[in-house]
């Protein structure tokens, strides 16, 4: 919060002020003062304060919203960057796997090939890798 060091008053409609102790007393006295004077209704709660001051405040206010909005941006920019770095380490995983995958079916084909049969399940049936074998050898 920006301090001010502003007074509170109580204003009438056409503007004749009443000095008032704090925020809550300016309040007060303007809700009374409607039932007082309603000729002179509405009366606001109002503080007066410092021009260069809230001149300097509301910069100060500017320069953290542009900072906030850059920090927002360098904040989706990284988020976006995570998620691509995580794509890519995905696509690394999974070609790293179907790299292992093909190993193994070479090396399992070539022990068939000296073998020169398909390894079958225990129904007799030939197994899904051994149809990719199949595929190898051709």
């Amino acid at each position: 919060m920006i301090h001010t060091e502003g007074k509170w008053y109580c204003l009438s409609a056409d503007g004749i002020p009443m000095l008032c102790a704090d925020e809550d007393d300016a309040k007060q006295s303007a809700k009374l003062a409607d039932e007082d004077w309603p000729n002179l209704a509405p009366h606001k709660a109002a503080q007066l304060v410092d021009a260069e001051a809230l001149t300097n405040a509301n910069r100060r206010i500017e320069a953290l919203e542009r900072e906030n909005a850059e920090l927002k941006t360098l904040l989706k920019t990284s988020i976006e960057q995570h998620e691509i770095v995580g794509k890519l380490h995905q696509l690394t995983v999974e070609a790293a796997l179907k790299e292992c995958r093909n190993a193994a079916l070479e090396e399992a084909a070539l022990k068939c090939k000296a073998y020169g049969e398909l390894p079958k399940v225990d129904s007799g049936v030939p197994s899904a890798l051994a149809y990719q074998i199949r595929e190898l050898k051709s």
